[in-house]
């Protein structure tokens, strides 16, 4: 069974979670976030998810702000 291809538009509270998660299951995703400096924190370490007090880093395929995707993604 092949591995989906996932984008996600907006890595705040919710989006954030679902790329975690969804990379955390194997799939590629690719991040997409109108904050240039959310953007190079995200490709840099990854999404990174709290619960508990404990925070786990997950990387991801790729994270861009909107004026940097070409559609269309993950082709």
């Amino acid at each position: 069974m092949s591995s989906r291809e996932y984008t996600v538009v907006g890595a705040g509270a919710i989006g954030g979670t679902l790329a975690w998660h969804l990379a955390r299951a194997g799939h590629p995703v690719t991040v997409v976030d109108a904050d240039s400096a959310h953007v190079a924190a995200i490709a840099r370490d990854g999404i990174i998810l709290e619960r508990g007090g404990v925070r786990t880093a997950q990387m991801i395929a790729a994270a861009y702000p909107p004026g940097k995707v070409s559609a269309p993604l993950g082709r």
